[in-house]
């Protein structure tokens, strides 16, 4: 006698939701263990989740490289204001 309450592996393993994350390559979501991207055909050397797409790369490395150069223009900047005026008022008198 067969229970129709049990569920096997593989039909859970089918029904089961997988994780979706953005394709490289188009940028729509595909699920996250996917070798091709069912949208634009693209396939992947391992998973999907291996690879971002643009729209998802970090780029705060580059901001911040971005505030110290900043940073260190106007302390460069304040520098030479502070040494034009202590040279002007040595030589002013």
């Amino acid at each position: 006698m067969v229970d129709n309450n049990l569920l096997h592996f593989e039909d859970y393993k089918n029904k089961k939701e997988e994780p979706e994350v953005k394709c490289a390559h188009c940028g729509k979501y595909i699920g996250m263990h996917k070798k091709k991207c069912p949208h634009c055909g693209i396939h992947f050397r391992g998973e999907a989740f291996q690879f971002k797409h643009s729209s998802e790369h970090d780029y705060t490395l580059s901001k911040n490289k971005t505030i110290k150069v900043l940073a260190l223009m106007v302390l460069i900047i304040l520098i030479s204001i502070s040494l034009f005026v202590v040279l002007y008022k040595m030589y002013a008198n």
